[in-house]
């Protein structure tokens, strides 16, 4: 069975399984390990500030807004409240 075939097959790209396939024959991929994960302590807060909550803002937008990414598109109309409209916007900043 040819690679490019057994990629078809399992909906993977020939050129991914390839890759994989050298990168096995040089010893660059790893059988998972058979240990369990360790966990890490974790210790909460209990005085954290809670987070705005969006949903208690009376102010509302009519609103029409539409951001394209590479993979794909958000778009928000109709009623947007300020607070995320806001907040939309400060993350797409980052």
């Amino acid at each position: 069975m040819s690679i490019s075939k057994l990629a078809l097959e399992n909906g993977i790209n020939a050129n991914l399984l390839f890759k994989w396939r050298q990168q096995w024959r040089e010893g660059k991929l790893l059988l998972p390990s058979s240990e369990s994960p360790q966990l890490l302590p974790v210790t909460l807060d209990a005085a954290a500030e809670q987070p705005e909550s969006l949903a208690e803002d009376p102010e509302t937008l009519s609103i029409s807004c539409e951001v394209t990414f590479r993979h794909g598109t958000l778009r928000f109309n109709g009623n947007v409240s300020e607070k995320l409209l806001t907040l939309l916007i400060q993350e797409l900043k980052r």
